[in-house]
């Protein structure tokens, strides 16, 4: 197995998500991690740190949406 296959493989164990192992792995696209890690079982300390990760970011986004319409509407 190639080395950065491996060293991918053992981030998404972790709980890295696709875009981190890219960052981490520069020069791997997305579409050869998917290729790499799609029959991957992530363990359920990674999936719970994934979701975690998701629900925050979710969070931000509509935080940062709410904040924007209401100056919307402010404006107007």
């Amino acid at each position: 197995m190639r080395a950065d296959k491996s060293l991918a493989v053992k981030l998404r164990l972790q709980g890295n998500s696709y875009t981190q192992i890219q960052r981490k792995l520069s020069g791997i696209s997305k579409s050869t991690l998917s290729v790499w890690l799609g029959g991957v079982v992530l363990p359920d300390t990674a999936r719970q740190k994934i979701a975690s990760r998701v629900r925050e970011k979710s969070l931000l986004g509509l935080l940062k949406r709410n904040k924007n319409q209401t100056f919307l509407a402010e404006k107007r």
